[in-house]
């Protein structure tokens, strides 16, 4: 089970979504669970620069099982699925 979450958020970066035009960042999902979807919604890429921060560990860390979470119930509906053919 190991193997498969770590193969799954290992395409978070690239695969989960479009992706920010600010550098190279990644995706709009995976910015937004560092820095927040106020921050990231409100980035001007107009001016040139701009000043973001990451939110608190304890909120990145909360999403972040929110994010294996949904993985680990993708994995486990499909291997059900699988059982039952």
């Amino acid at each position: 089970m190991g193997a498969l979450l770590s193969f799954a958020v290992s395409g978070f970066a690239d695969k989960s979504g479009p992706s920010l035009s600010v550098g190279s960042m990644g995706s709009k999902a995976q910015a937004a669970l560092i820095f927040g979807n106020d921050q990231i919604n409100t980035i001007n890429t107009t001016k040139g620069e701009f000043t973001i921060t990451p939110m608190q560990n304890r909120t990145i860390t909360n999403s972040y099982v929110r994010v294996l979470q949904s993985t680990t119930n993708v994995y486990m509906i499909f291997l059900e699925i699988r059982t039952y053919r």
